[in-house]
């Protein structure tokens, strides 16, 4: 057994604990989750309900499914290690993810530190231009915190989405259920006599959590709007190394699905840049090695690329900056912070790594709230002027 998923080849895998175990039967890996249901919200995180065994068969061949084993292997821990070496506070990543025992580079460390900062920047943006009267649909959420740690700051929009794949899903229920610091900031936020709870969702009046696949788009409308989605509402909409797992043609169908539903919108993406390079083939084979297959790695080529995809699906306006970018324009204050934490041998090797990553966001602003702006302010320092319009 162990504490974290480890795929020794195509055909062994090692046991997850909390709840999710994982067995192989003729090459295919098997995730079986134990699941608390209950329909009446005082029961559900106090020990009522019923337990019942669910099954959910992951194809490694799959390359969105594959995605499963990256946010449990790869992703999730290094983000665990950088909080507790002091990059940045979250309070609620202890309870889904033990402490990492290998010791991560400082390349990487900056790298995740730069990500998560860069995202909530954009993010927070919006929820303050909109006086959080919005919603958030956190698309590929894994494990993320960002529900919990908005509502400490105070930042609530008025719904707070989570869409991931089944298996993912119910890994996080199973934290959600049985650990009170999670689960009691979401009963305090719920307005409701009941709330819902079944195999791969959860839905309250502020936040909601479903297991779907991003792919197939006709499913994941329907069962958004099942938990009360308002496509009236001002949205944005976050995917952090996402549609780099889709085929481009999956992508383009997303954003343009999101750019047709939502007439105040915004799209932030998290993902991999410059990939034509021998830099970027690198990390295409180490990922690769690790399962983890990026089938939508040509519209990583630039920022021109990054851009132009959102709005040739119908976006009004988008802007790319690379991590370089993002990095040198944080608040230089926490920078030199973070930069006294570990020793960094070779920043040259750092901004390789950042110049292969980028944030890129899109608007529409059908209620005109300034929204196209909002990457405009949301550093304190003046933006490359790069980004395009319509």
């Amino acid at each position: 057994m162990s504490s974290l998923l480890t795929v020794l080849s195509v055909n062994t895998c090692m046991t997850i604990l909390y709840g999710v175990g994982v067995t192989v039967t003729n090459k295919l890996p098997s995730v079986t989750t134990r699941l608390l249901f209950s329909d009446s919200h005082p029961n559900l995180f106090n020990g009522g309900g019923h337990i019942r065994q669910h099954k959910v068969t992951i194809n490694p061949f799959d390359p969105g499914m594959a995605l499963v084993f990256c946010v449990l292997m790869v992703f999730i821990p290094p983000l665990r290690f950088a909080v507790s070496a002091g990059y940045w506070k979250d309070p609620y990543i202890q309870y889904f993810v033990r402490q990492a025992k290998e010791r991560k580079a400082p390349e990487i460390n900056r790298g995740y530190y730069a990500r998560v900062q860069g995202v909530h920047q954009l993010l927070r943006a919006f929820l303050r231009t909109t006086e959080c009267n919005c919603q958030v649909i956190n698309l590929g959420a894994g494990l993320d915190t960002t529900f919990w740690k908005l509502k400490d700051e105070n930042l609530l929009p008025t719904k707070f989405f989570e869409v991931d794949f089944p298996a993912i899903v119910s890994r996080k229920l199973y934290h959600i259920k049985s650990k009170p610091p999670l689960s009691k900031p979401i009963m305090e936020s719920h307005s409701g006599e009941s709330l819902l709870i079944d195999a791969h969702s959860l839905d309250s009046s502020r936040y909601s959590i479903i297991g779907a696949d991003l792919r197939n788009l006709k499913d994941l409308e329907e069962r958004l709007k099942r938990f009360s989605l308002d496509t009236q509402l001002p949205t944005v909409l976050m995917a952090e190394c996402v549609l780099v797992y889709m085929s481009p043609e999956q992508s383009s169908g997303l954003l343009k699905w999101v750019a047709d539903t939502f007439p105040t919108a915004m799209f932030i993406n998290y993902e991999q840049v410059n990939m034509g390079d021998r830099f970027g083939q690198i990390m295409i084979e180490n990922l690769q090695r690790r399962q983890c297959h990026l089938s939508g790695v040509d519209a990583c080529q630039s920022l021109e690329s990054q851009m132009q995809r959102m709005l040739s699906s119908g976006w009004e306006a988008a802007d790319a900056w690379n991590m370089v970018t993002v990095y040198g324009h944080l608040p230089q204050e926490d920078i030199q912070r973070i930069e006294k934490l570990e020793f960094l041998d070779e920043k040259e090797l750092l901004d390789q790594l950042l110049l292969h990553y980028c944030i890129s966001w899109a608007t529409k602003d059908a209620l005109h709230l300034g929204t196209p702006a909002v990457g405009s302010f949301f550093w304190i320092l003046p933006k490359p002027p790069i980004g395009l319009v319509k």
